[in-house]
């Protein structure tokens, strides 16, 4: 019975944050002026999955907001964001901070936000018409996004920390 029980509560959890999720990147497409705070809602609940249920349901939970929000989030380039970094994110981040090295986790997230970056320049910049080059020079806009993943990736932290302090030991009384 602690088996079953144990598989619809990693479902339950699941579902309300992938749910949570996909309502957050829908706010980014009708409220235009938040739309990196909604994609960073959705992306901390991706460690809060992963923290209050495991990893592998926190994998899950990327894939179906990822699958979910290509049929239902209108703008195409917030669920490419999702699916490419913000979703994707969390997950690699609790890979990564188990190494337990600073300075080659900090090496590896820049790695992997770099490639992240560089593969939705090259989609946005094909398929939507508006090029992001015209609008700032490119060494400006490499600045800017390696401050900005910096910034995030600390705001992340303190998410997760904030989280592991207050939000999931009320959540764990719930079970």
């Amino acid at each position: 019975m602690t088996n079953s029980k144990n598989s619809a509560s990693l479902m339950a959890y699941g579902a309300i944050l992938t749910a949570l999720s996909i309502v957050s990147l829908y706010l980014s497409t009708i409220i235009p002026v938040n739309t990196i705070f909604f994609l960073g809602i959705a992306s901390c609940l991706i460690p809060l999955g992963v923290m209050l249920t495991n990893i592998s349901t926190g994998i899950i939970i990327y894939l179906a907001v990822t699958c979910i929000a290509f049929f239902l989030i209108p703008d195409k380039s917030i669920v490419m964001f999702y699916g490419f970094f913000f979703g994707l994110y969390g997950v690699v981040k609790y890979f990564v901070e188990k190494i337990n090295k600073p300075v080659i986790e900090l090496i590896l997230k820049f790695l992997f936000f770099n490639l992240s970056f560089g593969i939705m320049y090259f989609i946005y910049t094909t398929l939507f018409t508006k090029l992001v080059s015209s609008v700032l020079p490119i060494y400006l806009l490499i600045i800017l996004a390696q401050v900005g993943f910096l910034a995030f990736d600390y705001i992340m932290t303190l998410f997760v920390a904030y989280s592991n302090k207050n939000i999931l030991p009320k959540l764990r009384k719930m079970k």
